[in-house]
């Protein structure tokens, strides 16, 4: 394994253990070491995750635009056991509906699901039932879900 890769996985794992400045600074660092490689774009969408969950909506924002800017046509890294299968841009536009969401703008949020029907078929989730059975959602599927959980809290609060 390169040394860029056991980088990502390990601000991966620092994340999942809520290491959040900690896997900034190493997702930051592996753009820097090689911005126009395989892993940019993977580093630059999780520090838009991280944004997210500190609240900073706006660069979260930020960080999924320039995603599907600067990387339109990149896919995402895959590794053992990985679950996403398709294009950072198309993830990154869940990102920025979420993002929308949470900052109450729906208009934003319809555009960027408009946008994942580039994606259709090409970017999903694998998922396992409590069963055992392994199915997929697309991209466009879970955005539409999160617009309509989000019609639906926005009914009850009404």
């Amino acid at each position: 394994m390169e040394a860029l890769e056991e980088k990502f996985l390990n601000a991966l794992k620092s994340s999942e253990s809520q290491n959040y400045e900690e896997s900034l600074k190493a997702f930051e660092e592996i753009i820097g070491e090689n911005p126009g490689g395989d892993l940019a774009d993977d580093a630059l969408f999780n520090i838009g995750i991280l944004h997210f969950k500190a609240n900073k909506f706006d660069e979260a924002e930020k960080s999924f635009k320039k995603v599907i800017s600067d990387f339109p046509g990149a896919t995402i890294a895959e590794f053992q056991n990985s679950v996403e299968h398709g294009m950072t841009a198309a993830k990154a536009l869940l990102g920025l509906i979420n993002c929308s969401l949470a900052m109450g703008d729906e208009v934003s949020a319809w555009e960027s699901l408009d946008k994942l029907n580039e994606f259709e078929n090409s970017s999903f989730v694998k998922f396992t039932d409590p069963s055992g059975v392994t199915f997929k959602k697309t991209y466009r599927m879970l955005g539409q879900e999160l617009l309509n959980q989000y019609a639906a809290t926005k009914q009850e609060l009404e």
